[in-house]
């Protein structure tokens, strides 16, 4: 007797989904789980932080460590505008595009060459930005290529969607961050267009041109434009790459602020700009020493920050631009010895840094290239890798993924929902 077209069309239904089973299983056991970016148990991650050319400055640290360490962190910037400021239209940089440099290697293209040696490239992804040389900017008169009512407007999703789709082919882990130095993105997004700084604002201009009224404008732009990029991170399915965020070095410390400043204080806090742990892995900021001058020590870079903070999250803490500045380009190896031989081991709180080593630095910050004078090199060995105190091997954790199908099926149970971050919408 012949079955019933019913009873074959079951047959083939379930014949079907048996081999799309072994196939998913096949794929879930073969497949490279994403994973996140952890602080180490045995100390800080020491690093490099290069703008110009930093691969082959990579190269260059491992030699200058004696061949003892590579970087295990190597953090740039990539803006996503290639174009300067004058531009009418911006020129969009994807992460297979080159850096910043004469033919140089693109952002993907590093990261491969550092995940080689087990390490991760960090960047600076940064949309709405402001160019400090341009005193129109401080006036709030100038027009940035990328606005933001772009980004909010959703004008730039496609873009972001489109390096979403490419860190997450890249499959190894990044970190990466919307804004170099938030605050001071924060600084300049007051007034109704977001292109105003904070001292030039009247008191009942602060809260009212976007978002919440009662909350200060330009950090809650900053905070939604962190939510935005990495919703539409998510919404792609992107998991291997570590959010962090970052102010400058100085950051809240009384010291470094003019009078105005220090009487608006409360509208910069963190706690404006922070998008919620659902949404950042680290936090942290720039920390610049004066060689020249002791008062600019580690404690002026980095206390008013961390206290902040700790106010409002207990993320591990990172410092993207870490260095020692020196004006009169003197030797500065007693002072690395003092640093990281005493200084930074009375901040467990600092669990990565990345020291700048660029000739742009050298050239045009105030900051020499490490080993520019005899000894310096010595030093640096002696108190960073020699000292036993720092790491120079990155941690990850994997990201949870959801129970396979197969199995799931197999075991007769309710299959799982990996949720992912919390959503929270950004709003005019």
């Amino acid at each position: 007797m012949l079955p019933h077209p019913t009873a074959l069309s079951s047959f083939s239904f379930y014949l079907g989904l048996l081999a799309t089973l072994v196939s998913l299983a096949a794929n879930t056991a073969t497949a490279m789980p994403p994973a996140r970016v952890v602080p180490s148990p045995n100390g800080p991650y020491v690093g490099l932080f290069n703008i110009g050319d930093p691969l082959n400055v990579y190269d260059e640290f491992t030699a200058k460590s004696g061949g003892a360490a590579t970087a295990p962190i190597v953090f740039t910037f990539h803006d996503w505008n290639a174009a300067g400021v004058e531009a009418v239209e911006p020129v969009l940089q994807t992460f297979n595009d080159p850096l910043e440099g004469e033919g140089n290697a693109s952002p993907l293209q590093l990261a491969r060459r550092v995940a080689e040696d087990g390490g991760v490239v960090a960047v600076a992804w940064d949309s709405v930005g402001y160019f400090f040389e341009h005193p129109e900017y401080f006036s709030g008169n100038g027009q940035m290529p990328i606005t933001w009512d772009d980004v909010f407007s959703g004008r730039y999703d496609d873009y972001v969607r489109t390096v979403a789709r490419e860190i997450k082919d890249f499959g190894g882990p990044i970190m990466l961050s919307p804004a170099g130095e938030f605050n001071s993105i924060g600084y300049f997004s007051f007034g109704p267009e977001g292109n105003q700084q904070l001292i030039d604002v009247d008191e009942e201009d602060l809260t009212r041109h976007y978002g919440d009224p009662t909350a200060p404008d330009g950090p809650e732009r900053v905070r939604d434009l962190f939510r935005h990029v990495i919703d539409l991170f998510e919404d792609e399915g992107v998991e291997n790459v570590t959010w962090f965020m970052y102010s400058h070095s100085g950051y809240l410390n009384p010291d470094a602020l003019t009078e105005q400043e220090r009487e608006r204080i409360d509208q910069i806090h963190p706690r404006h700009y922070y998008p919620g742990d659902e949404y950042i892995d680290w936090i942290g900021s720039s920390a610049y020493i004066d060689a020249d001058d002791p008062t600019l020590d580690l404690a002026y870079a980095v206390d008013a920050s961390l206290e902040a903070f700790r106010s409002i999250t207990d993320k591990p803490y990172f410092v993207p631009e870490f260095g020692i500045v020196s004006a009169s380009e003197a030797d500065r190896s007693e002072r690395l010895r003092e640093l990281f031989l005493e200084e930074l081991p009375e901040y467990p709180e600092l669990q990565a840094l990345t020291w700048a080593d660029s000739e742009l630095f050298a050239q045009f910050f105030t900051l020499p290239r490490l080993g520019h004078v005899e000894g310096e090199l010595e030093a640096w060995q002696e108190a960073v890798w020699a000292s036993g105190l720092y790491e120079d091997g990155i941690r990850t954790v994997t990201v949870p993924e959801p129970a396979p199908l197969a199995a799931a099926l197999i075991a007769g149970s309710v299959i799982p929902t990996w949720h992912g971050r919390r959503r929270i919408s950004v709003g005019r």
